[in-house]
């Protein structure tokens, strides 16, 4: 069981491939359960407490894209940068499973700083509008 970062953001799962329904596969908000269904979308605020699983046998596959609730757009930078570095945290800490046990005030610190380096970073972005390509050409 997890949540997002911020009750700012609508999360949009669209089922693509999608091998069994409840109680195999399925998400959980809250106290609701819900399955996928091929070509059909579940949308809910990524603060809410969810969990996903997959207990088939079969591989499921999911488009997730996220939206801005219409009163947040102004605070997009914020936004996106606390997103951006929970992601990163969340890969560090999926590396280094030992990143867990860091005390609670270095978190929030190098969540804060992070945060602030990835909307610095984005702001860039969109402003000069260089790309940064992770594909590598060969």
């Amino acid at each position: 069981t997890h949540y997002g970062e911020t009750n700012a953001i609508y999360r949009c799962h669209l089922g693509l491939k999608v091998p069994a329904k409840l109680p195999e596969c399925g998400i959980r908000v809250g106290t609701e359960e819900r399955y996928w269904e091929e070509g059909k979308t579940l949308a809910f605020v990524d603060a809410n407490k969810h969990k996903a699983w997959n207990l088939s046998n079969g591989q499921r596959i999911i488009f997730l894209v996220d939206f801005f609730r219409p009163e947040t757009v102004k605070y997009k930078w914020i936004i996106c940068g606390r997103v951006w570095a929970s992601f990163g945290i969340l890969m560090l800490i999926t590396r280094f499973p030992k990143l867990k046990k860091t005390p609670g005030f270095i978190s929030k610190f190098a969540h804060s700083t992070i945060g602030l380096i990835m909307m610095f970073m984005l702001f860039l972005q969109r402003t000069l509008r260089f790309e940064v390509s992770i594909i590598s050409k060969k």
